[in-house]
């Protein structure tokens, strides 16, 4: 719990304020799991600090949550063109992705258990897990990245990006 909490911290993911007046708190909690190795035996355990987004109120709190994910379509079709010309297809996962998005609203959360001050609350300015926009921003995050460094967004899928020069097409 204590490394989430500094990573948490060493990430700028919140600060902690007293609550403002007439504001409400989404909650938290901690979500344990147990990482294993191929043989079964345990390799680490693992705690992630995750917000209750079901209190969160809309209009308030977020407005929009759309998490935008590639269409089967357009998987299709890009494995289609590797297939043409020879390419090997590659897949990565970001750790942690949600923690890149930054908050456009202004959340209080309140402190997960153990970690908790009197009078104060987290004042979120990175998402994490549980957050109704953390996949919204954690995208928008993502899209601008891409687009700087020479990639457009597709005309059949936002969730593609294509770079004409590299010939390089990433799917979200």
């Amino acid at each position: 719990m204590d490394e989430e909490m500094e990573s948490l911290k060493k990430n700028g993911t919140w600060e902690e304020v007293e609550l403002p007046q007439g504001r409400k708190t989404v909650d938290s909690k901690w979500v344990f799991k147990v990482k294993q190795k191929a043989d079964g035996s345990v390799e680490r355990y693992k705690a992630r600090v995750v917000a209750k987004g079901l209190s969160q109120q809309y209009g308030t709190d977020y407005d929009e949550t759309y998490p935008l994910v590639a269409r089967y379509d357009s998987f299709r079709l890009l494995i289609a063109i590797a297939s043409y010309y020879s390419w090997i297809p590659e897949q990565m996962d970001l750790k942690s992705a949600f923690f890149y998005g930054v908050l456009q609203e202004k959340i209080y959360m309140r402190l997960p258990e153990g970690y908790r001050t009197a009078g104060k609350v987290a004042r979120l300015h990175k998402c994490i897990y549980g957050l109704n926009q953390s996949a919204r921003e954690w995208y928008a995050c993502l899209s601008a990245l891409l687009r700087e460094i020479g990639f457009v967004i597709s005309h059949f899928d936002p969730c593609v990006f294509i770079h004409k020069s590299e010939s390089t097409f990433i799917s979200v």
